[in-house]
């Protein structure tokens, strides 16, 4: 009787675009196929978003980061529990016309994503901001641009994107993924929620960059069955 090869998890891997009050995230499973054949699928995108109240009068800028940084730890072992990634692609920090202020709250939720992720065991593969240009084509993209190119990138996906529908977040329609390379940037802004998608959108283009140049990954092809999967991180 002839065996019949199944497609097999080789890794789980988390990407993340940090920030200090958004946080995006993609989910994807590194996947042999049957024929031995390695397929990227993106299995979720969301955000993680740190609410400040900046009303409040008398207490001190370290306290509401303090307080920023745990909200956010909480965010960070919430999808390590849920997806049980084996490694995890971020973005760097970029020095460029941002604030000292940005740059100190882009060190803060940095520092802390990669505490929290190596003290549970998740290797972390920083990726140069360079480096997802390059993925987009544009050596100065704008937000939807990025939108754009992650959704051309992965189209298949069962993931659910932000849209503007009575303000609320519905399923996803293969129309439009038909059509999101011909939309002109007005239509998508129409269309898309777009201080959300920017954020998760950039999380997938961080994995495709790191996909193109993390040699991690194709190590992690080459082991196959013996490589450690979510399935069997529970057992």
């Amino acid at each position: 009787m002839k065996t019949v090869s199944r497609d097999h998890v080789v890794a789980r891997v988390l990407s993340i675009d940090p920030g200090f009050t958004k946080t995006g995230y993609a989910v994807f499973d590194i996947v042999k196929r049957g024929t031995g054949d390695i397929e990227d699928r993106l299995i979720d995108v969301g955000l993680i978003e740190i609410f400040r109240d900046k009303k409040k009068r008398g207490v001190r800028q370290a306290s509401v980061d303090m307080v920023a940084c745990m909200d956010l730890t909480d965010g960070i072992l919430g999808l390590l529990e849920k997806y049980k990634p084996f490694v995890a692609f971020m973005e760097e920090i970029a020095a460029g016309s941002k604030s000292a202020r940005a740059l100190k709250s882009m060190a803060f939720s940095t520092a802390t994503i990669l505490a929290t992720l190596y003290s549970h065991g998740v290797y972390v593969y920083l990726v140069p901001i360079l480096d997802i240009k390059k993925v987009i084509g544009k050596s100065n993209p704008s937000k939807v641009d990025s939108i754009r190119k992650a959704v051309e990138l992965f189209p298949h996906s069962d993931v659910e994107w932000p849209l503007k529908d009575s303000r609320e977040i519905i399923d996803w329609d293969t129309d439009i993924i038909a059509r999101i390379h011909t939309m002109s940037n007005d239509e998508i802004k129409n269309l898309f929620v777009v201080s959300r998608c920017e954020h998760e959108a950039d999380a997938v283009l961080v994995f495709a960059a790191g996909r193109r140049n993390s040699d991690l990954l194709k190590v992690l092809e080459g082991l196959g069955d013996h490589q450690v999967s979510p399935e069997s991180k529970n057992e």
